[in-house]
């Protein structure tokens, strides 16, 4: 599921990217949790872009820089995928200023069989 996750992110940064963009990838070890950041210099997106891009009912997508198509499920799949593994996902963005998607995963996930594991 983290690779899924990272792979999207990384895919919509790339595809909202301009030909040649920076894309930075960072990860923060906190207190009982780790925040991995993505960050674009692409196209951004508007206030209201982003009040609904985590809207579970609107499945909306923007061509890429190059018009690249998408449906819009990516994104919904992965805010489902860092849900069942107790974090939380989030994004801040500027219109033609890019944007950069956190999400948070805490460091020890409780498996069904009474064990714990460990992300690193």
């Amino acid at each position: 599921m983290v690779k899924s996750i990272l792979r999207n992110l990384l895919s919509n940064a790339i595809k909202y990217s301009h030909i040649s963009g920076v894309i930075n990838f960072s990860v923060l070890n906190k207190k009982g949790f780790y925040e991995i950041i993505i960050k674009d210099r692409g196209m951004g997106m508007s206030l209201k872009q982003l009040k609904a891009l985590f809207n579970k009912h609107d499945y909306h997508s923007t061509p890429g820089t190059c018009q690249e198509p998408g449906s819009g499920l990516g994104l919904k799949i992965i805010c489902e995928f860092v849900g069942y593994l107790g974090g939380k996902i989030w994004a801040e963005s500027r219109k033609n200023q890019g944007s950069s998607f956190h999400f948070s995963l805490p460091k020890r996930v409780k498996s069904d069989k009474k064990s714990e594991s460990r992300f690193a």
